[in-house]
């Protein structure tokens, strides 16, 4: 099954943009996700190295030294470690009249004192650009190469020797129609990702899929800063291995709300209806609710709330047919003078299990709490810790996991 009026599409808007590329999501954010004319920068935004003719390079780097108590979600015989972490960075930012240009690449790693065989070295590499052909049109394209994996224990696929590491490329674009107030406005998004595992092939050759996204969201504006939307969401997964019966199609079908700057809060509200369909007649299909919910709170000048809640449906790696995840969740950020701001949050996750005898439940709540003290505008040290607790009605998922990381972080 592969979706090729997707590809069309990704290909006529490449075209129309000069070959340009940018990265943008399709369909991760409840808000509007383009701003004609690119959104400002903050005044706490990094100013970055000037190359010359409107090119800036923006570098940053990030070391942190931790301890993870359950390094592969086991509820018995648990393995900790001690560890340290390197982040580094660069993006260099050509902007011209009407158009921005980018170039990034970032590199992760991490060395586990007392389990070697998890150290790893991601790294992604991303390009685009934002074009703005007038006041009320506009196109984002993106591409990203990703080199990543999944931790031990993090699928249901079972802990190989090494994690599973993978590389994921993306195409996308996302053209918007209407001015940034206008009383009508349409965005368009399309994305096709091929993600193919590397290693551990016994287990992971039949995770290899390639997925195509279509959506598209028409906002009509009742108020000075308050839209109401309608919104429609096509996904088809194709399974590379031969003889896989995980082949679907999803379809989601959104109304909602997005306001700004109303009582001190912003936010969308999504509400509607999904539904997974599998080639194969073997798979259970499922329809059911869904929702995107996003909204922030800030009674004050120094402190915010970020509220969201999510329903939407998950792959499996080895259990059932489909997950139903949903997702709820607050963070409070709170900056108590120029130097110091902590951040607390707490997230609640629920996974159901469906179809292929499936009956599985999982319950976890995740709680942590961040320091941060900055030394300057290009320097700041954070120290971070993160509880997981997870329930589960099949007692070899349930678990707890403790982290605890210190970092020192830069950036221009």
């Amino acid at each position: 099954m592969k979706n090729k009026h997707i590809a069309v599409l990704v290909g006529s808007l490449v075209a129309m943009s000069g070959q340009a590329l940018a990265q943008a999501p399709t369909s991760a954010s409840v808000k509007p996700q383009y701003q004609i004319g690119g959104a400002k920068p903050g005044d706490d935004a990094p100013k970055g190295m000037s190359l010359g003719d409107g090119i800036t390079l923006f570098p940053t780097a990030k070391l942190g030294f931790g301890r993870d108590d359950n390094l592969f979600l086991a509820n018995t015989n648990k393995k900790s470690s001690d560890l340290i972490s390197l982040e580094a960075g660069a993006l260099v930012e050509a902007r011209r009249q009407n158009q921005i240009f980018t170039l990034g690449l970032d590199a992760r790693s991490a060395n586990y004192n007392d389990s070697s065989a998890d150290n790893y070295r991601d790294y992604s590499l991303r390009g685009g650009a934002d074009l703005q052909f007038s006041a009320r049109s506009g196109l984002r394209l993106g591409a990203v190469y990703d080199r990543g994996h999944d931790p031990r224990g993090s699928t249901d696929r079972g802990v190989a020797e090494r994690p599973d590491v993978y590389r994921d490329n993306t195409v996308d674009a996302l053209y918007a129609f209407g001015g940034n107030e206008a009383r009508g406005r349409f965005e368009l998004a399309a994305s096709s990702a091929n993600k193919r595992y590397r290693n551990n092939r016994a287990t992971t050759a039949a995770a290899d899929r390639d997925t195509d996204r279509l959506r598209g969201t028409f906002f009509m504006r009742v108020a000075p800063k308050t839209s109401v939307l309608f919104e429609v969401q096509q996904s088809n997964l194709d399974y590379v291995t031969s003889g896989s019966t995980l082949d679907s199609e999803e379809k989601r079908y959104y109304g909602g709300i997005t306001w700004e700057a109303t009582a001190a809060t912003s936010g969308t509200i999504k509400l509607g209806r999904q539904k997974k369909e599998f080639e194969a007649g073997s798979r259970t299909s499922n329809s059911s609710s869904s929702w995107e919910i996003g909204v922030e709170w800030k009674p004050m000048s120094y402190a915010k709330v970020d509220l969201f809640s999510n329903k939407s449906f998950g792959e499996s790696s080895g259990v059932g047919d489909l997950i139903i995840n949903k997702r709820t969740g607050a963070t409070w950020t709170h900056n108590w003078n120029s130097r110091i701001a902590t951040e607390a949050r707490y997230v609640f996750a629920q996974d159901d299990f469906v179809g292929a005898g499936a009956s599985r439940k999982d319950e976890t709540d995740t709680f942590g709490i961040k320091l941060t003290y900055k030394l300057g505008r290009m320097l700041e040290l954070g120290a971070d810790f993160t509880r997981s607790d997870r329930d589960s009605n099949q007692a070899n998922f349930v678990y707890k996991r403790n982290q605890v990381m210190f970092t020192v972080g830069a950036k221009l």
